[in-house]
């Protein structure tokens, strides 16, 4: 798979997409309470303090707009094996978890 360019750059957009619209999600819960997040990491941060997530699953998210970060802007020192790693070995479990975690709160405060 990493040596097929096409299948390696959907994977990259798709973890932007993922971290961007998470942020989306998180930021529209965080709001009016307390100070406004300024970055998609102190959006996920703002999650965990609030118990919309948990801990773990609040560092694994910050942790991924962090990679973001790097595959827009620094996107040429991305190893894509790693990234590959990082995704199989927990970020495509974490990405799950995020979403039935939001789910969950959702279902409480709704």
């Amino acid at each position: 798979m990493l040596k097929d360019d096409e299948a390696v750059y959907a994977i990259r957009y798709a973890v932007i997409q993922v971290v961007e619209a998470a942020a989306q999600i998180g930021l529209a819960l965080v709001r009016g309470r307390g100070p406004l997040p300024e970055s998609y990491g102190e959006v996920f941060e703002a999650m965990g303090q609030l118990g919309i997530l948990t801990r773990e699953t609040a560092q694994y998210m910050r942790r991924f707009a962090g990679l973001r970060n790097l595959l827009v802007h620094r996107y040429w020192e991305v190893d894509d094996a790693w990234l590959y790693r990082e995704l199989k070995e927990g970020g495509l479990f974490f990405f799950k978890r995020y979403a039935e975690e939001v789910g969950e709160y959702v279902d409480k405060v709704v």
